[in-house]
Formats: C-alpha cells, structure tokens, sequence
C-alpha cells in the first residue's frame, strides 16, 4: 500500500509539474491580450508585436519586453486554433511551431524579469527564424 502511495505522489507531482510549464503564472498580474478572429489578423499582431518586442529588447525595456512576450506567447498559442481548415499533417507541423514559439517566448518573458536582454535578443532572433518557416505554411489571404 505504501508503494502505491508513493507512486500515486509521484505522478501527481509530475502532473502538476507539466502544468506549471507553457502558461504558467509567475505570481505577478498579466493584462488580458485580445486575440484577433481571423489568421491574417492574428499573423498581422505577431508582427508588428515581433518587432515592438526586439525595439523593446535593444532598448532594455523591462517593462515593455515582458509585454511584448507575454502577447506572443497568447499568439502563439493561439495559432493553432485558426487552422481547423487545413489537413492533420499541415496542422500538426503549424501546431509544433506554434508550440516552439511558445517555448521561445516564455523564456523572454523570464529574461525580460531577470533584465537578461541579450539572451532575449537571441531567443527573439530564434522566433523571428521560426517565424519566417511558419508563414509559408499559413493560408493567409494577404
């Protein structure tokens, strides 16, 4: 019985453990980021977020970088949604970029806290790359 409860603890704290990763909270308020309705209006907000987040960065802006990042992530996040239409393969491949940006993402948003901005820097190119693989993937009408 006790090998069980063990086991049962191990697992719940893995569980919880997963969930503290994408979308976790950092103990500190987040402004709600409204998601565009359209794909060609969600890719339009990446951009021009992509670009306030690395004016944000080369002037490090703590402020405005942790923002910046914290919108993309919701992006991010939400890209995979606007693709229902497309086949499983393409969604699945858009959906795993989707999820890398995230990742990317969120650890600007640590290096935004921690005034790590040339770290940030980097990690914004490595999203910029990922970006520039995604958008041909994308039905945009643009």
């Amino acid at each position: 019985m006790k090998k069980l409860a063990n086991l049962l603890t191990m697992l719940l704290v893995v569980s919880l453990s997963a969930f503290a990763g994408e979308g976790h909270s950092h103990g500190e308020e987040h402004a709600e980021v409204a998601i565009p309705a359209a794909l060609d209006e969600l890719w339009a907000a990446i951009q021009t977020e992509q670009s306030a987040l690395v004016a944000a960065l080369e002037k490090k802006d703590s402020e405005g970088s942790h923002k910046s990042a914290d919108a993309l992530l919701a992006y991010a996040n939400a890209l995979p949604g606007k693709v229902e239409g497309l086949d499983e393969a393409k969604r699945q491949r858009i959906a795993g970029q989707a999820k890398n940006l995230a990742k990317v993402y969120d650890d600007i948003h640590h290096a935004a806290e921690d005034s790590a901005f040339e770290k940030g820097l980097k990690d914004s190119a490595k999203a910029s790359a990922v970006l520039k693989l995604l958008a041909p993937q994308l039905p945009l009408k643009t």
